[in-house]
């Protein structure tokens, strides 16, 4: 059994992600930034669109459980970002996840015993915030392979039967076949 992740581990492996981001987006074929791999899966750039949005939600959401320990806590809005390509998303949640990192690494054991209520999932602390905000990365890196696999399926004959397809509706469509 694997042992619980610590904050400072989970920093770490934030500060991993951009590289591997700009890493998995060079793979992508042309075009397939914006294609969405299946009508309920989001495309890469939908996906870099959301970690945008969801690096402010969250780092305004650590500084609200700090400053006001146990008091609820709302959802923070943020910018819009429509209209930007993929790399520009990148390069824009690159600088946001930049100053987050330096704001994590500043936290004190104190401050990541801070909680507070969300409405949805109970009393969280900062150090569990933190530690969510890792897998949230990991998530849509899994989310990224994913389409990629999606984009390869189809061409990879009868070796199919190696594997679960991606996104079955999706892989369908790429190669013409019907349900």
């Amino acid at each position: 059994m694997a042992s619980e992740m610590t904050q400072r581990e989970a920093v770490a492996l934030m500060a991993s992600t951009p590289a591997m981001l700009k890493s998995l987006l060079a793979a992508f074929p042309a075009g397939w930034l914006d294609q969405r791999p299946a009508a309920e899966e989001w495309s890469a750039r939908e996906i870099l669109a959301h970690l945008l949005n969801v690096e402010a939600l969250l780092s305004a959401r650590v500084e609200s459980m700090i400053a006001a320990e146990g008091s609820p806590i709302t959802r923070h809005d943020a910018a819009p970002s429509e209209g930007l390509d993929a790399f520009a998303l990148l390069a824009r949640w690159g600088r946001a996840r930049a100053r987050s990192l330096r704001r994590l690494r500043e936290l004190t054991p104190d401050d990541l015993q801070h909680g507070a209520e969300l409405p949805r999932w109970g009393l969280i602390t900062v150090e569990q915030q933190v530690c969510e905000w890792a897998y949230h990365d990991v998530e849509h890196l899994r989310q990224l392979l994913a389409n990629l696999e999606a984009s390869l399926y189809p061409s990879i004959g009868g070796f199919q039967g190696l594997y679960a397809p991606p996104y079955p509706a999706a892989t369908r469509a790429l190669d013409g076949r019907s349900s």
